[in-house]
């Protein structure tokens, strides 16, 4: 067996969850649910959260909070505290897969268009958003000098993605009006409202199907509501009347806090300058979008007499479909963590580690790396959309890794071309592979339905489930094992295998019809009490025996199939195949319109008869051959109206290939190759010459 890489495939009930894209999808997103000290944030009465919502810890319910969407958890229960009437409007996910919680996205600082430097920490950054622009000041740390305008960022149709990366800690206001994503190494401290421009000035809500501005703010350590005039500090509340509205803060994006929390500042720990006269009650928040934090932070304090704000939390639904800067599928070369639905789309490589995933869907074109350890684990669905002109490729970027997708509902991969290192095993529902290679081994236990797919190791259809494979090439085997009892394998080759071209075990009784088994340990290894049916297929050269306890059926044949070239992999029919329009008559007919042939690849009659010519296209004449008949030595000529790729080839009336004349670009106007054929036998030859879509083909004749 070749070095692998295991890829499982699993399923979990209750996952079927809606689009997600990382951190930035949840309104909630926790590691764990204690403050530093182990005190429990509880979500209570108060609480309606409007979006999804997931911790890898107890989830602590007290009184009659609401959730109107998801709430996923790690654990398998929640922590209670006099539960009454919790409303929760989809069934909670307990003992889901924890969710991965970087401590740095490092990535996001290389994709930065902008650096901040803090200069070593001598100097303190503010960051001010003024709608089409985002004003940078620096001061030094002692805060008694005046701010200094160093920076200042247009945000305009034409750029209208910005990524700002920022050393140390950063305060930071104001209106955005455009696309912009905030990473700072230190703490981001908000000292007023941050909301999006055509938003309310008071509550910062907005209609998302009217607004194009989108933020996130990414600290490596917390984010902190500042206790500043603006953000009602020395009880706001109060001094505004007992008006909630006044001397509150309103946030609009995802912020995400690496380090630890979302919190606010100065919590009246100890009786100090920060109480207020009485309460110290200073506004509300009003927060759209969402709150991701490594721990669950204080914004409310019940210590001495009460500290802090009462909130307003809601959900920017856009974030199930859309994310800021630097959080979209296609600007994520380096994936990590938890998602829903991951979807890669066209023309993009992504590096793997650590990916845990409800729902994968992959585009054409795209290319996926996989480190080493568990790099993928998927819970649900795994889908593969390639197209023939843009497969998608799966590799192994070191080592070996590990692909988990145990008991998933749906597999369905179409041109996809997974490495030599890394071994598939499905065991689920439905199993279907179309114009795919695979290079390690593969096991589906399940119903599967395989369409013109290559193997290179091992196959084992296991399990209880129908299955259909055609048009394919096994090149170390297929197992048939478990409790199958009924199946179809039609027009597959079983070549070059040393552990034999079928093994059949358990229940099997297959049909097999316009298979080829050659040159293999063994054809057909029956362990079964029952037998299968073998039917115009042709069983030839098999080291140890060609059929054990399987007898041949109608249209068998023992005869060498004559490949192109088995040697390179080239397991199409040669000329003179014997399987060349031998399979069953009642099979549909080959698309070339002929009689069904045996094996993976169809012999097409209308590009390989010799002597016949057709289509213009770039060939302006036929092939010719001077001398011909010939003894030793004879001269191809050929002529092409432009330059193109072309290849020449000889091959004998069985199909063997007898020389490779020329494979590569022809220049315009004539070309001649030389033709060397000392040593060859006598005889009749094919000479093939193919120019895109434009074949011809001649005889010639060797003589002594």
């Amino acid at each position: 067996m070749k070095r692998s890489i295991l890829l499982t495939i699993c399923f979990f009930a209750g996952l079927q969850l809606a689009t997600a894209e990382p951190l930035t999808y949840y309104s909630y997103l926790s590691d764990h649910e204690i403050t530093i000290d182990e005190n429990i944030i509880w979500f209570w009465t108060p609480d309606t959260v409007w979006g999804p919502l997931r911790s890898n810890d107890y989830i602590g319910l007290k009184s009659s909070p609401t959730f109107y969407d998801r709430v996923i958890t790690a654990k398998e229960c929640f922590r209670y505290y006099q539960p009454r009437n919790i409303y929760f409007q989809y069934a909670p996910v307990f003992n889901a897969a924890p969710y991965h919680f970087p401590c740095d996205l490092t990535y996001l600082r290389r994709l930065a268009q902008y650096h901040i430097t803090d200069q070593h920490g001598t100097k303190l950054t503010t960051l001010m958003f003024r709608g089409d622009a985002i004003d940078i000041y620096q001061r030094d740390p002692g805060g008694f000098g005046e701010d200094s305008l160093i920076e200042r960022y247009a945000l305009n149709e034409g750029e209208p993605k910005k990524i700002i990366d920022i050393d140390g800690d950063v305060d930071m206001a104001g209106r955005v009006d455009g696309l912009v994503t905030v990473y700072a190494t230190g703490e981001i401290g908000l000292i007023d409202n941050l909301i999006y421009a055509g938003s309310n000035d008071t509550t910062g809500f907005f209609d998302p199907r009217q607004m194009r501005s989108m933020l996130a703010l990414v600290s490596e350590r917390n984010i902190v509501i500042r206790n500043t005039e603006a953000n009602g500090r020395n009880n706001g509340y109060e001094e505004a009347g007992g008006d909630w509205d006044r001397h509150s803060i309103a946030i609009n994006g995802s912020l995400i806090a690496m380090g630890e929390s979302f919190t606010f500042e100065d919590q009246n720990e100890d009786w100090d300058i920060f109480q207020g006269p009485t309460t110290d009650l200073r506004g509300r928040i009003y927060m759209t979008g969402g709150i991701i934090q490594t721990r669950r932070g204080y914004v409310h304090r019940s210590n001495h007499v009460g500290t802090g704000y009462d909130k307003s939390y809601h959900y920017d639904d856009r974030l199930r479909t859309e994310a800021p800067p630097g959080f979209g599928p296609e600007e994520l070369p380096e994936l990590s963590g938890s998602f829903l639905d991951l979807n890669l789309p066209a023309g993009h490589t992504y590096n793997l580690t650590g990916v845990t995933a409800d729902v994968v869907k992959i585009a054409s074109g795209t290319t996926l790396n996989l480190s080493s350890g568990r790099a993928l684990t998927v819970l649900d669905s795994l889908i593969i959309s390639g197209d023939e002109e843009a497969p998608v490729e799966i590799n192994c970027a070191n080592g070996s890794a590990t692909i988990t997708i145990s008991r998933a509902t749906v597999v369905s991969l179409n041109w996809a071309e997974i490495g030599e290192d890394i071994e598939l095993v499905y065991s689920g529902e439905s199993f279907e592979a179309r114009n795919s290679s695979f290079g390690g081994e593969v096991s589906v236990e399940g119903d599967a339905a395989i369409t013109r797919c290559r193997f290179e190791d091992n196959v084992n259809l296991a399990g209880f489930g129908d299955y259909r494979v055609e048009g394919s090439v096994f090149r170390d085997g297929l197992y048939l094992s478990g409790g199958r009892s009924e199946g179809s394998i039609e027009n597959c080759t079983f070549v070059g295998s040393r552990n034999g071209g079928v093994r059949l075990r358990g229940q099997s009784q297959p049909a097999f019809v316009n298979c080829i088994f050659a040159f293999n340990r063994y054809g057909i290894l029956n362990d079964t009490r029952y037998e299968p049916t073998l039917r115009y297929s042709d069983v030839f050269g098999n080291r140890d025996d060609d059929l054990i306890d399987v007898r041949p059926g109608e249209g068998c044949l023992a005869s060498d199939p004559f490949f192109a070239d088995r040697s390179d992999g080239d397991f199409q029919l040669g000329w003179g195949s014997p399987c060349i329009d031998a399979g069953d008559p009642a099979s549909p007919q080959d698309p070339d319109g002929s009689r069904a042939d045996m094996g993976a690849y169809y012999f097409d009659h209308i590009l390989s008869v010799p002597d016949k010519e057709f289509g213009i296209g770039n060939l302006e004449l036929g092939i010719s051959a001077a001398p011909n008949p010939f003894n030793d030595r004879s001269t191809l000529v050929f002529d092409m109206q432009e330059a193109g790729a072309a290849r020449v080839a000889v091959y004998d009336l069985s199909g063997r290939l007898q020389a490779v004349l020329m494979d590569g670009k022809a220049e315009a106007g004539r070309t001649t190759l030389a033709l060397v054929g000392s040593g060859w036998p006598a005889g009749v030859y094919i000479a093939t010459l193919r120019a895109g879509a434009d074949v011809r083909s001649m005889k010639i004749v060797k003589v002594n």
